[in-house]
Parts: C-alpha cells; structure tokens; sequence
C-alpha cells in the first residue's frame, strides 16, 4: 500500500455516515456510547466502519441524547448536531441561568454549591439545637 493510500485509510471518514457517527461519538468510549444509545459495542463498530447503518431507533436515540439530525446521520445534508461536551439538558439549564438577572442567578449558583437556599437579604439566620442533637434553623427579619 502506498504512502498515500495509507494517509487516506487513516483519515476519519468524515463523508460517509460512519464518519459522521465518529464524530457524533467524539471522546466517549465505543461502550459508553453503545451504552446511551441502547446498542452493544459491535453495532456501533460496524456503524462506523460503513458495514451498517442505524436502524429508526437508533436514529432517534442519536437525534434525544446527542441532537444529530437523522438525515444529517444518513446523508450529511442538513444541520450537524452541537459537538460540545454538555448534554442538551444541560444545554437548557445554561441557556436559563444566562438569561437570568444577577441578584437571581447569585441564588441559583448558591442552591448549586450548597444545596439549599440562601437566607434573603438583611436577615439572620438561628440555629437551635435541641437536647436529641437535632438543629432547626429559621431566617429572622431584622
């Protein structure tokens, strides 16, 4: 085989709907991704080696959890899917918190990292601890 042919063998076969899996599969593992989809190890290696193509299932598994539009999959014309790393949920969740105000958003990003809600402004939290070791906090407005 010559220098060339094996340059060409080598490259992602980006035209093709394998290639196109390829892409839609990124940096997940072949498992991880057959895992998402619902399929083994072996389908996904033989879709994207051209030996076969998703079936209508698998094409929707694909457009629910990774945003590829099925004919984009099949023909490579139309939309190809976000290639980010965040799931389309998580694409929703950032889409919100960036369209909230900043006294709002300081509240969402503080239930995040703490789990609960911060006290509102210009109150004091008190905790009392009864005899069994159990706390019971309140917000007192000042």
């Amino acid at each position: 085989m010559s220098q060339l042919q094996e340059s060409f063998m080598s490259q992602p076969k980006k035209n093709s709907a394998g290639g196109r899996i390829e892409t839609i599969r990124g940096e997940l593992g072949v498992g991880e991704f057959a895992s998402a989809l619902g399929v083994n190890r072996k389908t996904v290696t033989r879709w994207e080696a051209d030996d076969s193509l998703p079936d209508g299932a698998s094409l929707i598994a694909l457009r629910e959890r990774f945003g590829a539009d099925p004919g984009w999959v099949l023909t490579g014309s139309g939309e190809p899917p976000n290639t980010s790393s965040l799931t389309p949920d998580e694409e929703v969740l950032l889409e919100g918190y960036r369209a909230l105000d900043p006294a709002t958003r300081r509240r969402m990003l503080a239930f995040m990292l703490t789990g609960s809600e911060p006290a509102p402004s210009g109150s004091k939290t008190v905790t009392v601890t009864a005899h069994g070791g159990q706390a019971a906090g309140r917000n007192i407005k000042n």
